[in-house]
């Protein structure tokens, strides 16, 4: 029977093509197996493949298995960390009370736009006028806010598909 050729953990590192530090990390952490203090490669491969995920900038030798999805799987896992931080963010935000309601804003702000506008409006009908001036005074405030509407757009609630613009 041939003797197995054990390897140092510098040895195997140069044999998989990692550094030192990723295979003494591997057998610390449980994932290759050292007999007599050395690694036999043929076994320490196999553990490696079942045991070890590749990572997006790593070199597999020939290629290895995952070749095809490495990258994706460390551009998803990148995308989902920016996601779950920014959430955190915007969590953080919330609770110190930085962040406002934007529905509930633009409703206070139509409610107000909608009591002045009718307090103007309505402001002749207080006034002792004649039912000319009157009409007169109501016709140029209707002009007015008819012009306000066409150079600053509808109230936010007043769009056209009855949705609130961006």
């Amino acid at each position: 029977m041939a003797k197995v050729q054990l390897l140092t953990q510098a040895e195997y590192a140069r044999h998989r093509g990692v550094s030192r530090n990723a295979v003494a990390r591997a057998i610390k952490e449980g994932r290759i197996v050292l007999i007599d203090g050395r690694i036999d490669p043929a076994i320490a491969d196999a553990q490696w493949q079942a045991n070890t995920r590749p990572r997006s900038d790593a070199r597999s030798p020939g290629g290895g298995d995952h070749a095809d999805t490495r990258g994706t799987f460390g551009t998803a896992r990148t995308r989902r960390e920016l996601a779950e931080a920014s959430l955190a963010e915007i969590q953080l935000a919330e609770k110190r009370g930085e962040l406002i309601n934007r529905a509930g804003v633009e409703m206070a702000l139509e409610t107000c736009i909608r009591r002045l506008r009718d307090g103007v409006m309505s402001a002749p009908d207080r006034m002792a006028l004649d039912h000319v001036t009157r009409a007169t005074v109501l016709d140029g405030l209707r002009a007015a806010f008819d012009d306000a509407i066409k150079t600053f757009g509808p109230l936010p609630g007043n769009t056209p598909n009855g949705c609130h613009e961006p």
